[in-house]
């Protein structure tokens, strides 16, 4: 077995949620904050629609297609970014190609861009997805932490840990595991540090785009493809059609990514998936064609948002979760990343597995995006119902009462 392959971390989701079905009570049902996934499919509407067109077993959604992706989808993304997030006008058959999902997309621009013995800079608490990618490279992972209280981009912490071997940084913008929205003055001073360091990347994962609950807390997103700045060179957009359009299963995004990468990623993209499934383009396709696809969306959303502020303001009045009303944490994406107040010989591993075992409410610690984070945990609430919701904060105060 490959040496570097066992020095990769397992995904943590996988190891939590399988525990998770073990140890809770037989006689509850499992509640689960636990991944982030969206509660909601596809449009039907678009669904019923483009399936129908499949039953012709000769229609080209049977074939191969091209590596970089369908190109009516690419034309499609570039005025979808157009408009939607105010990117300057792009190539389509150069700057865009569709991968099978955001986690691919970031896989082939790490694998494009690194070469052994380069680092890459990750904020922490980071996405284990990405720590797990630039390990399977046999790249130096270079672990920036964030602000400990606002859970935001210390840039300062940030200058100081760029050294001559560090070829690329990566930020999850709105932020995963965090729900913390980065501002247009912090990009603009990323941007700065990329002007000071001519051989560094930036890669902006941009696959919770949408889902921004509380402008007046965290003012609105800012893509990085579309501040004005003198490294559009070096930047690189990913996005998903998991978490907006419902499509996680169908495994779609997509890179936006200046010319110079385009060959590198072709080569990539053709030995590890030739291209991304055909279906699933053409649905994607269809949902951001779809002249009502905004208004859908703006209603799903809405309905996460009230299981978020549901779950914000009885985790405020727990008196186990250090959170305010006006806490950076939860205001984007499907995460909550409060620090819990625990003694000091107690962790948050020990709070999960007790959850799990005396109320089956799986919620996911800290240390699962970095060791430092033992007394934190995150809480995904994109999908969960209402009513779940409510049962969940229930067991959860129920046990915190007695731990």
């Amino acid at each position: 077995m490959s040496e570097l392959i066992k020095k990769v971390k397992f995904p943590p989701i996988v190891q939590i949620a399988s525990q998770a079905l073990s140890l809770a009570p037989k006689d509850k049902k499992l509640i689960s904050f636990g991944q982030g996934v969206a509660f909601f499919g596809p449009p039907k509407y678009i669904l019923e629609k483009t399936l129908d067109e499949w039953k012709n077993p000769d229609h080209f959604v049977h074939r191969y297609n091209l590596d970089q992706g369908l190109s009516s989808l690419r034309e499609t993304i570039a005025e979808f970014e157009r408009k939607r997030y105010q990117l300057p006008e792009l190539n389509p058959n150069k700057e865009i190609m569709i991968t099978a999902g955001a986690n691919q997309a970031c896989y082939n621009a790490i694998k494009a861009l690194c070469s052994p013995g380069d680092e890459v800079i990750i904020f922490s608490p980071f996405y284990f997805n990405h720590e797990m990618a630039i390990a399977m490279e046999g790249l130096k992972l270079n672990l920036v932490p964030v602000n400990i209280e606002s859970l935001t981009i210390d840039i300062e912490e940030l200058e100081k840990s760029i050294t001559s071997r560090t070829k690329l940084l990566i930020y999850v913008n709105p932020n995963n595991p965090t729900g913390v929205l980065e501002t247009k003055e912090t990009l603009l001073k990323i941007f700065g540090l990329l002007e000071k360091h001519p051989y560094l990347w930036f890669l902006s994962d941009e696959t919770y785009a949408e889902f921004i609950y509380n402008t007046d807390i965290t003012g609105p997103f800012y893509s990085a493809g579309a501040i004005e700045n003198n490294c559009k060179d070096r930047i690189i957009i990913v996005r998903s059609f998991s978490k907006a359009w419902g499509m996680a299963g169908w495994r779609l995004g997509y890179l936006i990514y200046p010319m110079s990468l385009n060959e590198s990623l072709l080569k990539i993209q053709d030995t590890i998936v030739v291209s991304s499934p055909v279906p699933s383009q053409l649905l994607g396709e269809a949902c951001l064609k779809w002249s009502d696809g905004i208004n859908w969306l703006e209603e799903k959303i809405q309905k996460i948002n009230e299981v978020r502020m549901y779950l914000m303001n009885n985790l405020i009045d727990n008196s186990f979760f250090k959170l305010d009303k006006n806490s950076s944490t939860g205001q984007s994406a499907f995460y909550i990343f409060p620090k819990l107040f625990l003694p000091s010989n107690k962790n948050s591993d020990q709070f999960v597995e007790n959850l799990v075992r005396q109320e089956g409410v799986l919620i996911l610690p800290g240390s699962a995006f970095g060791v430092q984070w033992k007394k934190n945990v995150r809480i995904s609430f994109g999908n969960v119902s209402m009513e779940q919701a409510m049962e969940g904060i229930e067991r959860i105060n129920n046990f915190s009462a007695f731990y």
